[in-house]
């Protein structure tokens, strides 16, 4: 199943040079350097990402408190009162036994790769005109009850450019998810941008000083529904090859 090209990832609407401009421009347009590309990837793919996070991937129980790193022990993380929690979510770390060579997980790993790709590289370029040569991680999550990802600000040395893809088809705006932006003015933070959560949905933008976002909580009426993304940050590594 070779994967190399970004035709063989990317729906061929996004990759004509008019979508381009069209993107390029909408996030130069706004304040939060946002962009938003709907129906991103081929189904297929989509679908393998969702089995991954049905059967194929294991999943570990991960905890965040504000800090650099960010990540703890689950002992630690009870050990502080609640408001001051981070995060906490379900984050593929391998295979399940028996999954380690299925599609799904195959796909995941093909995914991966193509992100540190050069032509992927050079599509984020195209898009914010931001050059990057290195991938900080890649992250499939799973949001259930009980989870969530609080206000934070995602600026790192040499990092450029974040994006999330959405691909839980079960997931409707009111059960919450929301992408939410919040801009610092007069020392006051304030909601500025709201990105619905949909499947099959690339958010992408620039990380900056002046700006936090987090997940809106999920609602009642949720309950049991899983949302699932890949959260991924590109950095610009000086020194770095390019090529």
């Amino acid at each position: 199943m070779p994967l190399n090209s970004i035709s063989d990832w990317i729906q061929p609407q996004h990759l004509t040079s008019e979508a381009i401009a069209h993107y390029s421009g909408v996030m130069a347009s706004n304040p939060e350097k946002i962009v938003v590309i709907d129906d991103f990837l081929f189904d297929r793919h989509i679908r393998n990402f969702q089995e991954l996070m049905e059967k194929a991937g294991r999943k570990e129980l991960i905890y965040g408190l504000p800090g650099d790193p960010p990540r703890v022990s689950r002992e630690k993380w009870l050990s502080v009162p609640e408001e001051k929690r981070f995060y906490t979510f379900l984050e593929v770390s391998g295979p399940n036994s028996g999954y380690e060579m299925s599609e799904a997980y195959l796909t995941h790993l093909l995914w991966r790769a193509f992100l540190k790709s050069q032509q992927f590289f050079d599509f984020i370029f195209e898009i914010s005109g931001l050059k990057v040569n290195s991938v900080d991680c890649v992250n499939a999550k799973e949001f259930a009850k009980g989870h969530f990802l609080r206000e934070h600000c995602d600026t790192y040395p040499n990092r450029k450019i974040e994006f999330v893809l959405g691909f839980s088809s079960d997931w409707k705006r009111e059960y919450g998810g929301q992408f939410l932006f919040f801009r610092n003015e007069n020392s006051v933070w304030k909601q500025s941008a709201d990105v619905e959560y949909k499947y099959n949905r690339m958010l992408m933008f620039v990380p900056m000083k002046g700006f936090f976002h987090a997940a809106s909580p999920r609602t009642l009426e949720a309950e049991d529904v899983k949302r699932w993304n890949y959260t991924v940050f590109f950095s610009q590594i000086p020194g770095k090859s390019d090529s």
